[in-house]
């Protein structure tokens, strides 16, 4: 609601380095992100990488620009990256 009294929706841009909560963002705050054009989000791990992307898609966003390239090693347990997501509901 405070986000909402301080600014009316649709929201341009949503930066978000949680540090492992992504999915209290998309849990607790979907409705903010249904009104995003696009959100950064950072990720941690091959299974945040997962989760985030699925649950973008899951949202109708797209993932126009990623940090690191897919298909993420098992090698690479540590990895770390951003998405840039774009809604396709949002007017551009």
């Amino acid at each position: 609601e405070d986000v909402y009294q301080w600014q009316t929706p649709p929201y341009d841009l949503i930066k978000c380095d949680i540090e492992g909560a992504e999915n209290l963002l998309f849990e607790s705050y979907s409705d903010i992100l249904l009104h995003a054009k696009f959100v950064i989000m950072e990720w941690h791990g091959k299974k945040s990488a997962e989760f985030v992307q699925k649950n973008f898609e899951d949202f109708n966003f797209s993932i126009i620009k990623s940090s690191h390239p897919a298909p993420y090693s098992e090698n690479q347990p540590n990895i770390s990256g951003i998405f840039l997501a774009q809604n396709n509901k949002v007017k551009k």
